[in-house]
């Protein structure tokens, strides 16, 4: 397993950030937006996620941003797939029958992640 070559003595976690602690939430899309990765150089679709609440109703976390970036690449459009088909039926259909879709069809749409 390769090493991260980074030392981190001395470095402190930054602070000012919420976390939410591991568990499944349930999450409304508040932006999304295609970029180019930096690292691979492939195209992408960034997301931010709203925590509502978690699965018990608590709201502890809500309000707290989520940020995930989706590749388009070849090895992982899958995942990115996996993603949309979660924000619902008509998404799925859509690509399923090879039509586009807009940033603006997923804004708005609530599903369940897994932090």
């Amino acid at each position: 397993m390769p090493q991260i070559q980074v030392n981190f003595q001395g470095v402190h976690a930054a602070t000012g950030f919420p976390l939410a602690d591991p568990g499944i939430y349930r999450v409304r899309v508040t932006k999304v937006a295609q970029k180019t990765t930096k690292a691979s150089g492939e195209p992408g679709l960034e997301v931010w996620l709203q925590i509502l609440h978690d699965q018990s109703g608590g709201v502890e976390f809500a309000g707290i941003n989520l940020v995930r970036t989706y590749v388009f690449g070849d090895k992982s459009k899958r995942f990115t797939r996996r993603f949309l088909d979660a924000c619902g039926d008509d998404i799925k259909a859509a690509l399923d029958g090879g039509q586009m879709i807009y940033d603006e069809m997923l804004i708005g749409r609530e599903l369940l992640v897994n932090v």
